[in-house]
């Protein structure tokens, strides 16, 4: 799950395909998350690994997205679950 700064995982992103040389700007920022676990504990189908985010390991090492996938479409019906932006304490407004 990308958090963001100013709305933690609040955010809604698209995907752009290119081709285009793209050089990266910023840096990482430090991972938020500590010992929290709530979308790992809240999600129905066990998706998230809980293992903190590095840049050099595949995103199925922290998240199985088929699982998520597989859950929305065949059970649920849902085309968002979202359980763990909702959960998520980081960037919710006091």
């Amino acid at each position: 799950m990308l958090i963001t700064p100013e709305a933690g995982p609040r955010v809604r992103w698209i995907t752009i395909l290119t081709d285009a040389p793209l050089n990266v700007t910023g840096t990482s920022q430090d991972e938020k998350c500590g010992n929290c676990t709530e979308c790992v504990d809240i999600c129905p189908v066990s998706a998230f690994t809980g293992t903190p985010f590095k840049e050099d390991e595949p995103r199925e090492t922290r998240y199985d997205a088929s699982k998520c996938e597989k859950y929305l479409h065949e059970e649920a019906k849902w085309e968002v679950c979202g359980l763990c932006v909702y959960i998520c304490p980081y960037g919710m407004k006091n």
